[in-house]
């Protein structure tokens, strides 16, 4: 493979398997001696040979994210979908992993077996765990703990071994995430595919299963609120033409406050048949007798 040196104080390196070529920071390369860089090296080769089986489950831990990109419909379909859709997203990520972890094992073994100095491996793990001051556990890190690299390696570490974190505490921070970026999701597509005007609290609205209807309602309110009282009247009224006979209560003071009390009268005459709570009724008929104050 082709190797690289990249210019950083990390002390790293990287097999990037899908163009065949290995990394190196540019202070691990003056850090280490030759043995402990071509083990290192061995390392990074392993992953670059590492099965097809393996290279299909990475590929999977990307396409495993999937249901996030459609989960406007799967909204749509209830919460049961949408923990479903969250389930398959932390079994697939669980799933990949552990293969993960198994194949860092595997390139630990092969670079240790393939050196000349079969320490090699665990002197150079350690010197760049000192030089780079990284802890000896990176939380969600597939190498494992550095501790049982070390041993593995024949090097006796000069540090205690830390227990990793509850993987309750990992679970409950990888559920906040997933449902961070659901809600970011959600609200960047609605906004996307809403036609209609309004505040963000319009498209937060849609996306987590309010209908059409009542949307159309709630945007009328908003345009009235924002003094566009015509708007506000053609919003109603569309939400009550589909069904949502609820904005009716609201129909009567967008329309007097538009200047168009001729059809206050009927609005208010539609809202009595739906047999509304008294405090609707109420509001309807102040804008009723203000029209008719009027004339």
């Amino acid at each position: 493979p082709r190797a690289f040196e990249l210019e950083t104080h990390a002390v790293n390196a990287v097999a990037v398997p899908i163009r065949n070529i290995v990394i190196f920071t540019e202070r691990m390369v003056d850090l280490l001696e030759d043995d402990e860089l071509a083990a290192i090296a061995l390392h990074e080769i392993a992953h670059l040979n590492e099965r097809r089986t393996v290279s299909r489950v990475r590929t999977l831990g990307v396409l495993g994210y999937l249901p996030i990109l459609a989960i406007k419909p799967i909204v749509g379909t209830g919460i049961v979908a949408v923990l479903v859709a969250l389930l398959v997203v932390v079994a697939i990520a669980g799933f990949v992993r552990r293969v993960s972890t198994g194949e860092e094992t595997r390139a630990d073994r092969e670079a240790i077996a393939s050196s000349h100095e079969s320490h090699s491996l665990g002197v150079a793990l350690l010197k760049s765990h000192q030089a780079a001051l990284l802890p000896s556990i990176v939380k969600g890190d597939t190498h494992g703990p550095l501790h049982e690299r070390l041993e593995r390696a024949g090097v006796e570490p000069d540090f205690e071994p830390i227990e990793p974190k509850s993987r309750l505490g990992s679970l409950l921070a990888a559920l906040a995430l997933f449902f961070g970026v659901l809600f970011v999701v959600l609200v960047g597509v609605s906004i996307s595919t809403n036609r209609w005007d309004g505040a963000t609290g319009t498209h937060v609205a849609l996306a987590f299963g309010w209908n059409e209807e009542q949307v159309l309602w709630y945007v009328g309110e908003l345009a009235g609120w924002d003094g566009d009282y015509d708007k506000a009247v053609a919003y109603l009224r569309e939400a009550v033409a589909r069904e949502e006979y609820g904005a009716l209560a609201s129909l009567p003071w967008a329309l007097g406050s538009a200047g168009r009390c001729d059809e206050v009268p009927a609005a208010y005459d539609e809202l009595v048949a739906i047999d509304p709570p008294a405090e609707e009724l109420a509001n309807a008929q102040l804008w009723l007798q203000h029209c008719e104050a009027l004339e």
